[in-house]
């Protein structure tokens, strides 16, 4: 591939290694600056790593994630590709309507995806990736979810893609990224994250006498589960990193009365309320004299 003639068409659906020499190299500079910094800001290990790394033959695999902040890609993403896997991640086509991030995405192996959409564009690309040895990185809630009471919608794709591509599926799970940014500010924080790997399933996994359409829909069902299960045995193991911290932080804003004008300036209409009442029960002499103004009945005993 030449370096300059390409279009992000033409690298979505080209095997990695033909990348430009000088785009390989730049990917690995900046994968170690975001690893870097990705370590220090959030002093992350994938636990059970060996089942995340361990190769198939020949083949590469679809890996899943559940999803709670945009910061988590840049642990996962450096962990995979650090971990010796050339991972392909699949990004919603939105982000692809910038001419920058459409050139970038597809210098590092990204696909886009229609989402909604049956987008066999994207389907074809992953499946002749994971053919090829490359692994596919798809986050199924398709947004960030911060709480665990919210239930996602899942969008079963992933699994068509293995399917499509007879490769196993390998859950992952994270915790504390949901909280690295406090209530009320737009800056993130330092902050200790977890991320487990768990047992690979495929679709051969499936319980015998099911239909083409049940085993699948098993697939997609038992490598969720699995996603949640890890990703409910981290929050119970690291509290601190859960979403309940954030949702105590939101709580605690609401009960604090905030100091500023606009928090006066909505309270002068109350005051006023306040002071036609005082006026009616009192009599609007001794409110009068109340504020210091010489007028009603009340003169002589509220001025002598």
């Amino acid at each position: 591939m030449r370096l300059f003639k390409q279009t992000p068409e033409d690298y979505y659906n080209a095997p990695y290694a033909e990348f430009p020499a000088l785009i390989r190299g730049t990917v690995v500079v900046v994968m170690a600056i975001l690893w870097a910094f990705s370590k220090l800001m959030w002093r992350w290990k994938v636990e059970d790593a060996d089942l995340l790394f361990e190769r198939q033959d020949g083949r590469g695999s679809v890996v899943i994630c559940n999803h709670t902040s945009m910061a988590e890609l840049l642990a996962v993403e450096t962990a995979l590709f650090f971990g010796g896997r050339r991972i392909r991640p699949i990004f919603k086509s939105e982000f692809a309507k910038s001419k920058i991030v459409r050139w970038a995405f597809s210098r590092v192996g990204g696909i886009p995806v229609e989402r909604g959409t049956a987008d066999m564009k994207c389907l074809r690309a992953a499946q002749h990736a994971l053919q090829r040895g490359e692994d596919v990185l798809i986050f199924p809630e398709g947004t960030r979810i911060r709480s665990r009471e919210i239930k996602p919608e899942v969008h079963g794709g992933f699994a068509l893609i293995a399917q499509m591509g007879k490769a196993p599926v390998n859950p992952l799970a994270i915790c504390g990224w949901s909280d690295i940014t406090p209530a009320g500010k737009k800056l993130m924080r330092p902050k200790k994250c977890w991320i487990r790997a768990g047992k690979a399933v495929a679709l051969s996994d499936a319980p015998a006498g099911l239909k083409r359409t049940e085993r699948l829909t098993w697939f997609e069902s038992e490598a969720m589960s699995r996603v949640y299960a890890m990703r409910d045995e981290l929050c119970a193991e690291h509290p601190a990193g859960s979403s309940h911290e954030r949702e105590r932080d939101e709580h605690r804003r609401d009960c604090v009365r905030p100091r500023n004008r606009a928090y006066h300036r909505d309270r002068r209409p109350r005051r006023h309320l306040l002071r036609r009442t005082a006026c009616a029960r009192y009599g609007a002499g001794r409110c009068a004299a109340g504020r210091g103004v010489q007028s009603g009945p009340y003169l002589g005993s509220a001025h002598p």
